[in-house]
């Protein structure tokens, strides 16, 4: 959870004038004028910069290639190229969906989050506008996500990162399978965590639990000043027993 403190327009952008263009709508125009032009990875730059819009307006959602193919108006397999783009150039990465071998009906389609809130905010065209509370939750699940992958990295940790998700719109954002067992973390933009918020976990704690076995783990709120001081959870899930955070 943010806290109360917490400022998600200062962290995931915007735009304060119209006279002062922030570092996102820079780095967004850099990109597609040189990254792309200059060593000419696309041919369709029109296509693309479609592409870079409706990819944003669904950063941290499920990706559907074809739906995106069809909004953009191009292939589906240029769609998947330019996605190709995007993590060649760690301007974005793929979040995959967790999946039990047994279990016959859960989600797969991946999710995608670019680097930054920002620049999803700025190719998605919010930039000029205030953070809705729509929005607020995509972005502090992207910048989460990001400080999650950086910690797993820089740690020499290789632990894989997943989400969950059942059919019926049960998820759990992020999960991932520590030496010590699986540790879930649900992303909230909110002051205060909800009881109800940990269901997903719960549920997700039964799909892998034996019969008969129970968990009895609780839930562990996280402020999100304490989870970027320095002690994020995959340090703690990793030498602690497995359990579900909450952010």
């Amino acid at each position: 959870m943010p806290g109360a403190d917490f400022n998600v327009v200062r962290w995931c952008g915007t735009r304060t004038s119209a006279k002062s263009a922030p570092v996102s709508d820079c780095h967004a125009l850099t990109y597609l004028q040189e990254e792309i032009r200059a060593e000419a990875l696309t041919r369709n730059l029109g296509g693309f910069a479609r592409f870079l819009e409706v990819a944003a307006r669904q950063n941290a959602q499920l990706t559907n290639a074809a739906g995106i193919a069809r909004d953009v108006g191009v292939s589906r397999q240029s769609v998947q190229n330019w996605f190709e783009i995007l993590v060649d150039t760690l301007l974005g990465s793929w979040l995959p969906a967790w999946k039990l071998k047994r279990a016959t009906k859960q989600v797969s389609h991946p999710k995608f989050y670019l680097f930054d809130s920002g620049v999803a905010r700025a190719l998605s065209g919010r930039l000029p506008y205030p953070v809705t509370t729509e929005e607020r939750g995509g972005l502090l699940e992207t910048l989460v996500h990001n400080e999650l992958c950086a910690y797993l990295e820089y740690s020499g940790l290789a632990y894989p990162l997943f989400f969950w998700r059942t059919p019926d719109g049960v998820e759990v954002d992020f999960l991932c399978e520590t030496a010590a067992g699986y540790a879930a973390i649900e992303v909230k933009a909110a002051t205060a965590w909800r009881r109800n918020w940990g269901r997903s976990e719960s549920a997700h704690s039964a799909s892998i639990s034996e019969p008969g076995r129970r968990d009895t783990n609780h839930v562990a709120c996280c402020p999100w000043p304490i989870f970027s001081g320095g002690s994020g959870p995959a340090r703690s899930s990793a030498d602690s027993p497995p359990g579900r955070t909450g952010f």
